[in-house]
């Protein structure tokens, strides 16, 4: 009997309120619309919390004659995030809008981020433009009832009323997050702005403790990959642990590490000049001789980096050594959704982020199930 194909998957999530459970559902349901297309037939497990506490399933299925076993784990920075940059009120709003506002002027970052395709600069401009614009709109809407108060308020008095009006509807748009998720990318941004400083510290604990435990379930286990998948923001803790397992003596030199890249949005950090310690690892993990890294991007995504490569976009000085990845593969999403409205889905943003992970409508030249069950490392 032929020896199973053993993959240990550790996917990462993106900075987004969804946890584990909705990426099993999410994975389940795309799976076996996957199968029909491709005509596979797996097994998954029950969603379950290993040893270490994380999250994780096991699929099993078969490629061609060969057996294909899964350890599929969630690395979610959920509860980092939301405990630690996640901003909830006004004020916390308007402090860390300015200060990713002036980390991004002061780098250059806003400058370089001008390399960015079409629609992530949409989407840079808008962050950059809604908070003020919002605040605007409220005090313009308290202008109109402050005419009803007596002249003997005064001025003073009334300029407070208008100021308070605008933090009030600043507020108020916390309500529509779904729709307009402002809280959300002005979070994103404090976030990456902190950790272009060096001062995301619940981060780098996050990162060092999930780098402990691939190692450790590898000289456990002994896969024949172990393949790391970054979604969204989640591509930039990918690349720092593939960087960190390079070095990591109970792992390297094993020739049996894989980075995936779906939907990067790394940008919004590499973009930043003094986000040193990322460029480095972005650099180490582009040039080492026994990694595969493969990167997937969509031309509609407007959280993506789009098609410049991490190098390219950051200008990052390799220091002579020769550039190995990522490789850029374009996703074409007109073949793999031939029913799909793309002038509507860049407006669904969470939709058309989380196409990477979902399946296509008939076989392309990419498939994300496809890309895990196969028996071969990632090429």
């Amino acid at each position: 009997m032929t020896a199973p194909f053993r993959r240990a998957v550790f996917f990462i999530a993106g900075f987004d309120p969804n946890g584990a459970q909705y990426l099993y559902w999410l994975f389940r349901r795309e799976l076996g619309k996957d199968n029909a297309v491709h005509g596979r037939t797996t097994a998954v497990s029950r969603l379950s919390t290993d040893a270490d506490g994380l999250p994780g399933w096991r699929v099993e299925t078969a490629d061609g004659t060969r057996p294909v076993v899964i350890d599929y784990t969630v690395l979610s920075p959920r509860q980092v995030v939301l405990g630690n940059y996640y901003v909830r009120d006004v004020f916390s709003l308007i402090a860390a809008y300015a200060q990713a506002l002036f980390a991004f002027v002061r780098t250059g970052g806003l400058w370089l981020l001008r390399r960015s395709h079409a629609p992530a600069a949409i989407i840079i401009l808008y962050v950059i433009l809604a908070v003020p614009g919002f605040f605007w709109i409220g005090t313009t809407l308290a202008h109109w009832p402050m005419l009803l108060l007596p002249e003997s308020v005064g001025d003073p008095w009334r300029l407070l009323g208008r100021l308070a009006g605008g933090l009030v509807f600043l507020q108020a748009v916390y309500l529509f997050e779904r729709v307009i998720w402002l809280y959300f990318f002005v979070s994103a941004l404090r976030m990456m702005t902190l950790q272009a400083e060096g001062r995301a510290h619940a981060l780098d604990r996050m990162v060092a403790e999930w780098v402990r435990v691939v190692a450790a379930r590898q000289a456990r286990e002994h896969y024949d990959e172990v393949l790391i998948v970054g979604h969204s923001i989640g591509s930039i803790q990918g690349i720092e642990m593939a960087e960190k397992l390079i070095h990591d003596p109970a792992f390297a030199g094993r020739n049996r590490l894989s980075l995936l890249t779906i939907g990067s949005a790394d940008g919004a950090l590499s973009c930043q000049r003094n986000a040193r310690r990322f460029h480095a690892a972005t650099a180490t993990v582009a040039t080492a001789p026994d990694l595969v890294w493969v990167e997937y991007w969509a031309p509609s995504d407007a959280i993506c980096r789009g098609w410049i490569d991490p190098i390219a976009f950051a200008r990052i000085d390799l220091g002579g050594r020769v550039q190995r990845g990522p490789v850029m593969r374009k996703l074409d999403l007109h073949a793999m959704y031939p029913g799909l409205n793309l002038k509507r889905v860049p407006v669904n943003l969470v939709r058309q982020h989380f196409l990477y992970l979902c399946a296509a409508d008939r076989k392309t030249d990419f498939s994300y199930f496809e890309t895990i069950c196969r028996a071969a490392r990632l090429s």
